[in-house]
């Protein structure tokens, strides 16, 4: 029995291990190419073992005319100012849908008025129209306003591409509440701002955490607008990656390192609020 049981658990090793390891790939072949030099990066076949440099990284926090070999590199210099972009849009993006997306979700949760599904069902549908079928109007209506190729003007778009999201997801959070909670809050004199306050929001924290990272990581690795509404001054870090690829060739080793260099602080942000993914706080609140 202790063997069948062994085999089992060496079966399903096995299986993690192959799953894990097809799912690590693409990304240790990415790191792979941002360490070699251009001309390795194009060697067929790869080469596995090779010296590797942090010249592309250099290349490309800094930009660079040609490298030490002299070879002509497409220069991004503006990359630290649109890694600055980014992270301010994405920050202010994500915070404004949250502030405005809790509260509405909360309303639609708990609160029992006209039409409340038709509202539900409005906020859901824009999540079923495809961006590029809204960019002719918006890219009109952001030229009158003045808002192309502005911080501004990005987090106003962001933060109402953002809201649908957050509304349906926290609002999935608050139907998990008893009513009993919200209702004893109240009859302690709480409004029902300080029932969202002091209850609901602190009970679906780790829901809260979830739907921020998912907006901002959403924000983050959006391609479409910020290629369309922003030129110079609001380029965002994204969109660097494209002057790798030039009519004299495209750059593998720099756009590997750039592309890098873009998941970093994402990545970071995952690993520090990752103790807050895992639902189930409402239950133990309830059951305490």
């Amino acid at each position: 029995m202790n063997k069948k049981r062994w085999k089992g658990k060496a079966l399903v090793f096995l299986l993690m291990a192959a799953v894990l390891a097809l799912t690590l790939f693409p990304v240790w072949w990415i790191v792979n190419i941002s360490l070699k030099t251009a001309d390795q990066a194009l060697t067929m076949p790869p080469k596995l073992i090779f010296r590797p440099t942090l010249e592309n990284y250099k290349e490309v926090l800094f930009g660079a005319a040609q490298n030490a070999s002299g070879r002509w590199v497409p220069t991004t210099k503006g990359f630290l100012k649109q890694a600055g972009n980014s992270i301010c849009i994405c920050l202010t993006a994500t915070g404004i849908a949250l502030a405005a997306g809790v509260p509405a979700a909360y309303a639609l949760s708990k609160f029992s008025f006209k039409r409340k599904q038709d509202i539900s069902f409005f906020i859901l549908s824009t999540r079923f129209m495809p961006p590029i079928v809204v960019v002719i109007p918006l890219f009109l209506l952001y030229r009158q306003l003045g808002l192309m190729d502005t911080k501004v003007g990005m987090i106003i778009l962001y933060t109402f591409i953002s809201l649908s999201l957050v509304i349906w997801m926290m609002k999935g959070f608050f139907d998990e509440i008893p009513q009993e909670l919200t209702e004893s809050a109240r009859v302690d004199g709480c409004t029902q701002l300080g029932a969202l306050f002091k209850v609901a929001i602190p009970i679906t924290k780790q829901g809260i955490s979830a739907t921020a990272i998912l907006t901002l990581i959403g924000i983050w690795n959006e391609f479409l607008f910020a290629v369309i509404f922003t030129s110079k001054n609001a380029k965002t870090v994204t969109l660097s990656v494209m002057g790798y690829v030039t009519i004299r060739e495209v750059a593998w080793a720099n756009m590997a390192a750039a592309g890098i260099l873009i998941t970093i602080p994402v990545l970071f942000f995952t690993i520090l609020t990752q103790k807050h993914l895992v639902q189930g706080l409402t239950a133990g609140a309830v059951k305490g």
